[in-house]
Parts: C-alpha cells; sequence; structure tokens
C-alpha cells in the first residue's frame, strides 16, 4: 500500500460518523468535520483545504455553499472558546478555486466501518479576511451539495443526495470581548397591552445576539410575569431596541416595578427600575369650522339686490 492509499484509507475510517449507511448509494462525506485555521490578521489571506468522499457508484456533481455557523458548535472540546467568539458573519469571506465540482468513482474503492469510499477529492479554498474585521473566534460552514448529473438520469433529471457540512473556525488577531449595558427600559400604553422598549447598547467589540426578558412584579413584589422580545444581533458600539408586549391585565396601576435582562449566551445584564406609564395623548376628532352669522346675512342681501335689479330691468 503505497503513502496516498494509506491516507486516504487513514481518512476514510475517520468519516465514519459523517456519512449516513441509511443512504449508502447517494452520500456524501466530508474530512475532517472541522477546519481550524488558526490565528490570522485582519486583511490577510490563507489557502486551505478539506477532503469530499461518496460511496456512490455514480459520478456526482457537487455544489460548495457556504453557510454561517452557529453558537451551538463550542460545546464539549470547543466550549472554552465561546466567550473569544464572534457572531459577525464570516460565510462571505471564502473563495473557492473551482465551483461546483465534479466527484467521481475511483479505479478502487477503499473499505471502512461505514462502507466502501468509492470517490474522493480534495476541495481547496481561499479565505479572504476583510480589514475591518472583529477580532475573535469566526465560524461557517461549507455546505457540499451533490446531485447526480442528468446524462446519467435520462429525462427524470437530478436528485439531491444525502451529505454533512464542513465547519471552518478562524480566529481574527486582537482583543474579543462580550459585553453590554441596559440604557434606558421605556414603556408606552394601550387598551390591551403596554409596550416595552428596552434600549440596549454593545459595549464589546464583537457582534452577538441577544434577547431580552422583562420581569413585572405587583405592588407586593410578587413575580406576575415574564415577557421575552425576539432574538436580534447588534454590532459592537450599537444600540438596539428590544421590545415585549404585557397585556394591560398584569399591570393594574400606573406606576410599577420590572427588572429587565438581557442574555447573549456568554453572559447577561440586569437593570431594576420602577416606571410610569405616560399619559395617552386624547385625540380631538376633527369639528368643520362653523359659518359666521355675519357671512350668512351678507350672502342674503347679495341675493335680494340680485332679485331687485331683474325685476326692476324688466
Amino acid at each position: 500500500m503505497n503513502f496516498s492509499r494509506f491516507f486516504l484509507f487513514i481518512m476514510s475510517i475517520l468519516l465514519a460518523s459523517s456519512i449516513s449507511q441509511a443512504e449508502t448509494q447517494f452520500s456524501v462525506g466530508v474530512s475532517p468535520l472541522v477546519v481550524d485555521i488558526g490565528e490570522v490578521e485582519r486583511g490577510s489571506s490563507t489557502a486551505s483545504s478539506f477532503f469530499i468522499v461518496t460511496p456512490s457508484d455514480d459520478p456526482l456533481l457537487v455544489s460548495l455553499e457556504p453557510e454561517p455557523g452557529s453558537i451551538d458548535f463550542f460545546k464539549n472540546s470547543y466550549a472554552k472558546l465561546v466567550n473569544e467568539y464572534s457572531e459577525e458573519k464570516a460565510d462571505s469571506w471564502v473563495y473557492f478555486f473551482s465551483n461546483p465540482i465534479y466527484l467521481k468513482p475511483g479505479i478502487e474503492s477503499i473499505k471502512t466501518t461505514a462502507g466502501n469510499i468509492k470517490g474522493w477529492r480534495e476541495i481547496s479554498f481561499l479565505l479572504n479576511v476583510p480589514e475591518n474585521a472583529e477580532p475573535g473566534y469566526h465560524l461557517f460552514r461549507i455546505k457540499p451539495s451533490p446531485q447526480v448529473p442528468s446524462e446519467f438520469l435520462g429525462p427524470v433529471g437530478a436528485r439531491v443526495v444525502s451529505l454533512v457540512s464542513v465547519s471552518v473556525l478562524v480566529k481574527v488577531k486582537g482583543e474579543a470581548e462580550r459585553k453590554g449595558i441596559i440604557l434606558d427600559v421605556v414603556p408606552s400604553a394601550s387598551d390591551k397591552y403596554v409596550e416595552m422598549s428596552n434600549h440596549f447598547k454593545n459595549t464589546g467589540t464583537v457582534t452577538f445576539l441577544a434577547k431580552v426578558t422583562n420581569i413585572i412584579y405587583d405592588s407586593s413584589g410578587s413575580n406576575i410575569g415574564e415577557f421575552i422580545s425576539p432574538p436580534q444581533t447588534v454590532g459592537p458600539g450599537s444600540t438596539a431596541i428590544f421590545k415585549t408586549y404585557v397585556p394591560s391585565k398584569y399591570i393594574s396601576t400606573k406606576e410599577f416595578d420590572v427588572s429587565t435582562i438581557v442574555d447573549y449566551h456568554t453572559g447577561s445584564t440586569q437593570r431594576n427600575m420602577s416606571l410610569n406609564i405616560p399619559e395617552q395623548a386624547v385625540q380631538v376628532p376633527f369639528q368643520p369650522k362653523a359659518e359666521s352669522s355675519v357671512e350668512l346675512i351678507y350672502v342674503v342681501i347679495i341675493i335680494i339686490i340680485i332679485i331687485s335689479i331683474f325685476i326692476f330691468v324688466r
């Protein structure tokens, strides 16, 4: 067994978890599952690669599709890195030297615990880090989307096959901080609910996803309800307004207490406040302007003069 054959054999063993046994005929695996590029400078370009393999007997046309990563990646062995994670989108940083690529079965297959590997290809790409990239760890995925070329399927067309994505991890040089402060909470009332506008500022150096919880208390200090905002992405130095809607039945007095918590996964900040519901603006319905009695007298006089002139002329 030569070196290249031995390398592919070892690589294919590592793919056991990335190839579905239930769909052996049209499956695609990747190796490694994570490409860790390491630390890079802003404005730099770095080349890297990974392998795509398949147990399929048919040739495959594989499109490479970058997509954003997820904070769920930072578990187990990567958990210690999450505090330096920037949720800035980095999937646009990748450039493929060839896309799509053609993956065809080799002359000989390699037996593994996941089945026979019949086709493989190394995928090279270039990572271009912008000059204004945020510091810290960035993550994106490359999803291989394979199809069977239509010439092998006749009039039926192409079929999408099963796949596994590869995660690309890179650290941009610099100090990454995930933190923020609650600036203010502003209530405004309507007949059915109280709208809570929660002003939050990202005082860190990286983008992160956050959400707000408003906890409403009654006059005795008991928790009477918790209301959660939709999540928002907040960039460094930016202020976002998170809104929650509290049914009016939960707030029976003009003044009430609220505890506001902003959670951004790696940490949270809290602020307790006593708030006043502002008086609603009174809308005065439009009323047409009444005609002056003096103007009406002038109109009557003019009509009398016209009628008199008409009678005199006749």
